[in-house]
């Protein structure tokens, strides 16, 4: 286990006051400067790319989502947040990557599962997507759109 020196801690806390109360900007301020010193900190990218997101400067987001994504591609929440900014961007290929990586590990996460349906749907992969929504039917997971890319192939 890797002990975070004390300005490190210094810096994660600080930044974590100025989430707590909203200063989201001087919050994002500390995180970079425990970047200075240790630039594969994935919690920081994936708070920064919360604090990014929040500010409205997606750009930002989706660059730390994909450092936090590099450096630990199978975490759910990263995976799927950096595949929805992916799709949303039309950029299908790169968000099939992200989610694809992620689901090896993870083989009944809905988030990652509702993700890659929309990728197959968009790519126009039929079959596979209905197996994808048959498995999130299945799991309880009847959401609107799912159903919608299930009727599609349905009728």
């Amino acid at each position: 286990m890797k002990l975070i020196p004390q300005t490190q801690l210094y810096f994660f806390n600080l930044g974590s006051v100025n989430v707590r109360r909203g200063n989201n900007v001087k919050a994002l301020g500390y995180y970079k400067k425990i970047l200075l010193k240790d630039s594969t900190n994935f919690n920081v990218f994936k708070q920064m790319a919360s604090l990014s997101q929040n500010t409205g400067n997606v750009t930002d987001a989706i660059t730390y989502l994909t450092k936090a994504n590099k450096i630990n591609p199978i975490e759910p929440d990263v995976a799927y947040d950096l595949t929805s900014f992916f799709i949303n961007l039309k950029l299908y290929k790169k968000a099939d990557t992200v989610v694809t990586v992620a689901l090896q590990a993870d083989t009944s996460n809905l988030l990652l599962l509702f993700g890659k349906a929309q990728i197959n749907y968009r790519l126009e992969k039929f079959p596979e997507t209905v197996i994808v929504c048959n498995k999130l039917i299945q799991a309880g997971d009847r959401i609107s759109i799912v159903i919608s890319m299930l009727g599609t192939f349905l009728l």
